[in-house]
């Protein structure tokens, strides 16, 4: 048997206590007998019981159980004579002793347990009883143990196994016997056993296609609907349709429909929105949907699971083949109703929950559901007003989702042919004016300021035809970021005070509140603290009055950043605090990491170097994986800013130029401007002046244009100390600045320190690898974290380490194996695998041409220059 550790592990806790019945119960094809074998096995061996196999699968009704159950122990008759056939078979058992009775598949006679395993418990006292089953007996003395999925894949494939794969490759190998999982294999591979579900079944039956086609072509065939998987040997399960397709009869009426109304759910749902969507009136009788979703939870029709976003949560969805069986059962006529009501209950949740009356975890959980409404759209042509603006609606919900939770890709990927196949539909124009208005604030989060202008300018043009004074301030608002961002000071403020002009005309005082926030907070900029806290405290005031917990999210934490500045730590760091805790009550990871890196800059300022380096890496991570790169390239500056303290000047410099690529030209100009002074400190410390000028000619440039004295202060000290003239007045200037702004004051205790970059930094053309490989940069390329995946990183400096001490000399697997993984024991075929996916991996990530295979094992180039920093 191939995994099932943990579940044999419990089924063995289980047959030691109290309960007399252990039922395994889930879907066809998952490995309910083969699983109980072992556990007969196991059970046989650790306390010398007998055992007995009955194969019950043909049994409907008493008799037919009880000649099974005679046949497994051995009687010649149970039927002999007349009289109680049930009650011989119970003494039978009763003889025996301490027995394990196995009853395999005996869902036919579910509806018999008490009259048959009732009985024989208490003519049998010694018995204990494992059933298979696809519905729980319901007796008192029963302890149920549903069985699932096989483990599937990690995302990454490391360093973890997956017994679903573990599976498919002995299935293929029966076929194949000299298969092996490749590297440039196993994406594909774990990509079939999650289309299959990690079904055994399904996945015996996938398997033999292996042998005329490819792991790629078998993956397409699965995720395209094709018939593919291969009729097993003679019997119930010949193959996964007949399988389920029995189950599937067993039902009631309204348990199938309810089944096929559960195929218009994507991603799971929960049982609110199954009695909101699924409608039996058509079936005289049917009992409330919740019990029928309990009655098919019982038979294993439906599977339940915790999302991970959400502790605590139970969601429930189908399994692709039961879903595949009922959406071909699904009536026509029945499917647009069934679409409409999936539509009005998603996007009624989604609406709530923008507008701040409901939680915001259900909002991430229903993301597919959603995407699920808008892919639906594009289905019909021509497409109507009234299938448009469900649409459209589910779109707005959806980029909030986005912008709270990311990835935004997902949200991109449906906006275009969401917009193109809803444009002339006659939808409510005000719903896409307010389509393109997030679009646009979407593009600026993403760094892309003309598609960003281009689009909120639609939407402004929009609102002024159809007099929608909340779309134009929205709008201009978004306008008044870019504007910001680009240090076009004037114009920021511009737009803000039209913002705030319109949303007052209006009567949105909460709205109007976060346009004086942001103004607040661009004042704040150019170092007029003092006028920026009032405006930021009357903002928190007014979004605590109308419980704006996603408004105040964003006024703690702006608030947190200029108490931060004029060196107010405590009340800085209570209202991080709160900035984090309304983030998290809204679900928002994105806003969460964006509080906790100021918390490493709060960590800084206090002169807890350790503390600010753990916060900034934490954040650049995240904002990796959200896809924000902008704020990533933000937190990547103060990661570098934290090396230079630290006298790390190399690091310093390459994080440093790092953050002014991933900031470019539509990053908050600001934090280039800080990135720029430091760029430039550390090449005039390289004696490299006329690279440090050029940083400097920006860096003025952009203090001039936000009007900020912070940047410009640290300008003009770093190009005094250039000219050697006027130092002490620039760094008296400097000093006085630094009261009002934390990074001025960081800037000048770097100064203070011996010189951390007496030699050149790395040339670009040079592989370089910090300490530790707790990240690498490939030749032109940029930095990559292995913070969080310490087996590479391990790896990574044991290659490092040979490569400068013993160039070209390559280290077999055996010697990478144990310095990625140390004191792990692994079979030898594992090890090897383990190790040929973690080198794929690095190459993937960038050291594809260094990163060499040999004959001998796995060797650096050395062609290319490595540094180990």
């Amino acid at each position: 048997m191939v995994g099932r550790r943990e579940e044999l592990r419990l089924a063995l806790d289980a047959l030691q206590g109290d309960f007399r019945v252990l039922t395994l119960t889930g879907l066809a094809g998952i490995g309910k007998s083969r699983l109980a074998v072992e556990i007969a096995r196991a059970e046989q061996e650790r306390s010398g019981c007998s055992v007995f196999h009955c194969d019950a699968s043909e049994a409907r009704h008493v008799a037919a159980l009880c000649d099974a159950v005679a046949s497994a122990l051995g009687m010649a008759d149970s039927a002999g004579g007349k009289g109680d056939a049930v009650g011989r078979v119970g003494k039978a058992i009763s003889a025996r002793g301490e027995t394990l009775l196995v009853l395999d598949n005996v869902e036919g006679i579910v509806r018999h347990a008490p009259e048959t395993v009732g009985r024989w418990l208490e003519l049998a006292p010694d018995a204990r009883f494992l059933v298979t089953t696809r519905e729980r007996l319901k007796l008192p003395e029963e302890t149920v143990q549903e069985v699932g999925s096989l483990q599937l894949p990690t995302a990454d494939g490391l360093p973890a196994d997956s017994e679903a794969v573990d599976l498919f490759v002995q299935c293929v190998r029966k076929r194949r016997q000299d298969y092996a999982l490749t590297a440039a294999d196993r994406p594909f591979v774990d990509g079939i056993v999650r289309a299959l579900d990690g079904i055994p079944l399904a996945i015996k039956l996938a398997a033999p296609r292996m042998s005329v086609m490819s792991a790629r072509a078998l993956l397409h065939r699965l995720r395209t609907g094709s018939e593919v998987l291969a009729r097993g040997d003679a019997g119930r399960h010949a193959t996964l349709d007949a399988a389920i397709e029995a189950s599937w009869n067993a039902l009631d009426p309204w348990e199938q429909r309810a089944l096929c109304h559960c195929t218009v759910f994507r991603g799971g749902f929960s049982t609110e929105a199954a009695e909101a969507v699924i409608d039996l009136h058509a079936d005289a009788g049917a009992p409330p949907v919740l019990d029928v979703l309990q009655s098919l939870r019982d038979k294993s029709m439906l599977r339940a699971f915790a999302p991970k976003h959400a502790p605590g949560e139970t969601r429930l969805e189908l399994y692709r083949a039961v879903r595949d069986l009922a959406a071909r059962r699904l009536d026509p006529q029945e499917a647009r109703g069934l679409q409409e009501r999936h539509a009005d209950w998603f996007v009624g949740c989604g609406e709530r929950w923008a507008e701040g009356r409901e939680d915001g975890a259900a909002a991430q959980l229903d993301r597919e559901n959603l995407l699920a409404i808008v892919e639906r759209v594009a289905e019909h042509q021509p497409v109507t007003a009234r299938a448009a603006e469900p649409a459209l609606r589910a779109l707005l919900v959806l980029a909030a989702v986005a912008q709270l939770h990311g990835p935004m890709q997902s949200w991109m990927r449906v906006l275009e042919p969401t917009l193109n196949a809803t444009k002339d539909s006659g939808a409510d124009p005000l719903l896409v004016g307010r389509a393109f208005a997030l679009r646009g604030a979407l593009h600026r989060m993403r760094g892309d300021a003309r598609a960003a202008s281009r689009d909120l300018l639609h939407a402004v043009g929009t609102a002024r035809t159809l007099r929608a004074a909340g779309l134009e301030a929205e709008a201009t608002l978004e306008l008044a970021q870019i504007f910001s961002n680009r240090g076009e000071a004037e114009e920021a403020r511009r737009h803000h005070e039209k913002a705030m002009s319109l949303w007052r005309s209006a009567g949105a005082l909460g709205h109007e509140a976060r346009a004086m926030a942001s103004l607040g907070h661009l004042i704040a900029r150019e170092g007029r603290s003092s006028e920026a806290l009032p405006l930021l405290e009357r903002a928190v005031a007014a979004h605590e009055a109308h419980r704006n917990t996603i408004a105040l999210a964003l006024d703690h934490r702006m608030l947190a950043e200029v108490l931060l500045d004029v060196g107010r730590l405590q009340e800085a760091r209570s209202h991080l605090q709160a900035s984090a805790e309304c983030y998290a009550a809204i679900g928002d990871p994105a806003g969460g990491a964006m509080a906790a890196g100021l918390m490493g800059l709060l960590a800084q300022d206090a002169g807890d170097l350790a503390g600010a380096e753990a916060a900034f890496d934490e954040a650049v991570a995240a904002m990796r994986e959200l896809g924000m790169p902008t704020h990533g390239g933000w937190f990547t500056g103060l990661l570098g800013i934290v090396r230079r303290e630290q006298g790390r000047g190399a690091e310093a410099y390459t994080l440093l130029r790092q953050a002014l690529d991933l900031l470019g030209n539509d990053g908050d100009a600001l934090h280039s401007g800080f990135v720029l002074a430091h760029l430039a400190a550390l090449d005039r410390e390289a004696l490299r002046n006329e690279d440090a000028a050029a940083s400097l000619q920006r860096a003025a440039a952009l203090a001039e244009s936000l009007r900020a004295p912070s940047v410009a202060s640290l300008a003009s000290l770093q190009r005094a100390l250039i000219q050697g003239a006027g130092v002490a007045e620039a760094r008296e200037h400097a000093e006085t600045v630094a009261a009002g702004s934390v990074q001025v004051r960081i800037a000048l205790r770097c100064e203070n320190r011996p010189s951390t970059l007496s030699t050149a930094p790395p040339p670009e053309d040079a592989l370089v690898v910090a300490p530790a490989a707790q990240w690498f940069r490939a030749p032109l390329g940029e930095c990559v974290s292995l913070e969080r995946r310490r087996p590479l990183a391990r790896l990574l400096d044991r290659l490092v380490q040979e490569r400068l001490q013993q160039p070209g000399h390559a280290l077999s697997w055996e010697e990478v194996l144990a310095a990625a993984w140390p004191n792990e024991k692994v079979i030898a075929s594992a090890g090897a695998h383990r190790v040929r996916v973690a080198v794929s991996t690095l190459r993937k990530l960038g050291l594809r041409e260094l990163l060499r295979t040999v004959e001998e094992g796995y060797v650096l180039s050395t062609e290319c220059k490595t540094v180990q920093l």
